[in-house]
């Protein structure tokens, strides 16, 4: 609002919602003219998908935004996402979601048609159900959504979400782009490694060979250590997460895949990445 009210942004026509295209649209929204709902919970409590409220001043406190109006035709649910029986309070699973606005499948797919919105619940037979494929809780009838099951990071069996990941290495380093930077994790001789990905600002230069010497001829560009980059991301997270990172590639702008909207395309890097068909920033 400081940013954009003098140019007529109205504090109203601002809040938090939550919903996909299979829900058309939204399923949980905060209100209009209400200050929006911001949660703080222990992250160590989240990577074992517990829900424990922070305490004033933990600096390891994770906040979420909340939903808290439910669309009145829809039912919202929180599923473990193995055993299909609805999780206790104070426990994060999987978003399901049921309701005339739930759309009837994905066109000439049977099979993921059938996996996503043919679920039910094992111990009561309840449903069909949408399987979201996003995890959260739900905290005084309050929906706080953690982030995608499908890019959970499970390490030593703590639960990771690379959203957390890549923030922390987003803010290690000035050269690294902001919301360019991917997290994931890879089978290495039966161990998950954790990868990290991440683009260079196009402002930097490698501090190296001939390119250095061509520095006075290109003083808008700035030498940049790529070494020195990966060992601050390497302490980051060593740091902020007590893992070690497998690798840390260096890449130029616009290498790491999105959508068309601008979403992080984890799992298209990841493949491209163990298909060896990614170049280092630097070379």
């Amino acid at each position: 609002m400081a940013a954009f009210g003098p140019y007529g942004f109205h504090r109203e026509a601002f809040f938090a919602a939550y919903g996909l295209a299979e829900a058309t649209l939204i399923s949980a929204t905060s209100t209009r003219f209400d200050p929006i709902v911001v949660g703080a919970f222990q992250s160590g409590a989240i990577e074992h998908n517990r829900v424990v409220a922070a305490s004033a001043g933990d600096e390891d406190a994770r906040k979420i935004i909340g939903c808290e109006l439910q669309s009145p035709d829809q039912r919202i649910i929180i599923v473990h996402p193995e055993t299909f029986t609805q999780c206790v309070p104070d426990e994060i699973g999987e978003v399901w979601i049921a309701g005339p606005s739930v759309t009837q499948g994905y066109w000439n797919k049977t099979e993921e048609t059938e996996n996503t919105f043919r679920a039910y619940l094992a111990d009561t037979g309840e449903g069909p159900f949408l399987r979201t494929g996003d995890m959260g809780f739900f905290q005084k009838d309050v929906l706080f959504v953690t982030g995608r099951l499908k890019d959970m990071i499970i390490i030593r069996g703590r639960n990771y979400y690379p959203q957390d990941i890549e923030l922390t290495v987003e803010r290690c380093h000035p050269a690294i782009w902001s919301g360019c930077c991917v997290a994931f994790s890879i089978d290495v001789e039966g161990i998950e490694q954790l990868v990290v990905l991440t683009e260079i600002d196009p402002h930097y230069q490698p501090a190296h060979g001939e390119i250095e010497a061509q520095q006075g001829a290109q003083s808008h560009r700035k030498l940049l250590d790529g070494q020195a980059v990966i060992r601050d991301v390497r302490r980051a997270i060593s740091e902020q997460y007590e893992l070690q990172v497998y690798q840390v590639m260096l890449l130029k702008a616009g290498d790491v895949l999105k959508t068309s909207s601008g979403k992080l395309q984890r799992r298209a890097c990841r493949a491209k990445f163990l298909a060896g068909d990614l170049s280092s920033w630097d070379e």
